[in-house]
Parts: C-alpha cells; sequence; structure tokens
C-alpha cells in the first residue's frame, strides 16, 4: 500500500458515522460498576499483602543471613509493586479513555484552598491585631 492510499482510507474512516453513541444508563450498569470497583479495590489490596508479605519476608531472611529467602522476598515486593503499577495504570487509562480532566477539578479545588487560606489567614491576623493585609 502506498502512502496516498493509507491515507485515503483513513480519511474515509474519519469521515464515516456509524451512528453509535455510548449510552451508560443500562439498569446493570450499576451493578457492572460496583463489581469493578471490588475486583479493583481487592486487587489492590492483595497486591499491598503481597509488597508487606515479601518485605517481612526480606527483613527477617537478612536478619538470619539466609540468601534464599532475601531472593523470594525481592521478588515478591517486585511483585507486589508490578500490581500496584498495572493497577493504577489501568485506572488512569479508564480516565483518560472516558474522557474525564482530573487536573481542571484539582486546579480548581487547589484554587479554592488558597482563597480559603488567604481568608483565614488574614482574619486570624486582625483577629490577633496584626496589619490587615498580609
Amino acid at each position: 500500500m502506498t502512502t496516498a492510499t493509507i491515507s485515503s482510507v483513513l480519511a474515509d474512516v474519519n469521515e464515516s458515522d456509524l451512528g453509535l453513541d455510548p449510552n451508560f444508563n443500562a439498569p446493570w450498569m450499576p451493578v457492572l460498576r460496583d463489581v469493578a470497583g471490588w475486583a479493583v479495590g481487592s486487587l489492590f489490596v492483595i497486591s499491598g499483602i503481597i509488597l508487606a508479605v515479601g518485605v517481612v519476608m526480606f527483613l527477617v531472611a537478612k536478619a538470619a543471613s539466609n540468601s534464599n529467602r532475601q531472593d523470594s522476598g525481592v521478588k515478591a515486593m517486585v511483585t507486589g509493586l508490578i500490581g500496584v503499577v498495572v493497577l493504577g495504570s489501568i485506572g488512569a487509562l479508564l480516565v483518560w479513555a472516558a474522557g474525564f480532566d482530573p487536573f481542571t477539578e484539582s486546579a480548581a479545588a487547589s484554587a479554592a484552598l488558597v482563597t480559603l487560606r488567604g481568608t483565614v489567614l488574614q482574619e486570624t491576623t486582625a483577629a490577633l491585631g496584626g496589619p490587615a493585609d498580609v
């Protein structure tokens, strides 16, 4: 295939409209969301347990000078870390794919917190008899 052919195929794909819009209002969607939340939460806990067991195994083996158990502890720690990283990446991918913008919301929350902090500081300074504009 030439570049012109690939470009024309891609242009046709971009211009096509299947008339299909995702609708998340199906009656079973809350159940699926709950099950997915339980699964992700459980996997985070399991990964945390694996990580904690790996740390304890490594430290006990280090104190006992047992190199075989140290290797097992390191493997468990790496497995737990990989699990947590993969789960976090899946969560971030879902947020991105769904079109949410978490940074805008967190920026608005940060701005509100800074405004509140400034107001509290001014009121506290005024109550203590200090200068009004700090």
